[in-house]
C-alpha cells in the first residue's frame, strides 16, 4: 500500500511506501532514464571515474577512452585505477570478465588483457603518496606505476582477489 498524499504539484505521491506490501516498481520514466544511461555508459565507467581524484581523472582521460574501445559489449567494469605504463598515462580495469590495461601512449596505445582465471596474480606496492600495481599470469606481466589514488590501487587488488575467489 502506498501513501497517496498530495505533492506540491497536487499530484499523488506514489513513492512513499507505508510498509504494507512491496514498493511500487520504477515508473516508466525512471525505466527510460536507466535505459538511456546504459546507452550512454554501457560499461558502468561513469561512477568509477567520478570516484577518482580530480588529478587521476585528468591524467587518465585518454587512457579511459582507449579502455572504453577495448571493452566488450556485454562487459561491466567493476573497478579501475590510473597510473603510468612505460611512461604513458594508463588505466587498469577489473571487469566481470577480465583485467584490462590501456595506455594513452602517443601513436600506439598499449593494451593488455588477463582473463579472470587461476594463475592470475595482482600485487600492490605503496610508497609515499603513490602505489604500484603488478598484474601477471603465466604468460605475461605488466606493471602500472605511479598510481595516483592509493586507495583505488588497494581496492583494485582486493577486487581481483575477490573475483578469483582467493
Amino acid at each position: 500500500m502506498v501513501d497517496s498524499t498530495k505533492t506540491d504539484n497536487n499530484q499523488p505521491d506514489r513513492t512513499t511506501p507505508t510498509g504494507d506490501g512491496p514498493p511500487e516498481p520504477p515508473s516508466d520514466a525512471l525505466a527510460a532514464e536507466l535505459a538511456a544511461a546504459r546507452e550512454v555508459d554501457p560499461h558502468g565507467l561513469r561512477v568509477l571515474i567520478e570516484a577518482l581524484s580530480p588529478r587521476a581523472t585528468e591524467a587518465g582521460r585518454a587512457a579511459i577512452a582507449v579502455l572504453s574501445v577495448l571493452l566488450r559489449d556485454d562487459e561491466q567494469v567493476n573497478d579501475l585505477a590510473v597510473g603510468q605504463l612505460a611512461g604513458a598515462n594508463a588505466v587498469v580495469a577489473l571487469t566481470d570478465q577480465r583485467v584490462v590495461l590501456a595506455s594513452d601512449r602517443r601513436y600506439r596505445a598499449d593494451a593488455f588483457e588477463f582473463p579472470l582465471a587461476p594463475g592470475l596474480e595482482v600485487e600492490g606496492w605503496q610508497d609515499g603518496a603513490e602505489a604500484t600495481v603488478i598484474v601477471r599470469d603465466k604468460a605475461d606481466s605488466v606493471t602500472l606505476e605511479h598510481v595516483i589514488d592509493r586507495p583505488a590501487a588497494q581496492r583494485f587488488a582486493a577486487g581481483v582477489e575477490l573475483a578469483l575467489g582467493d
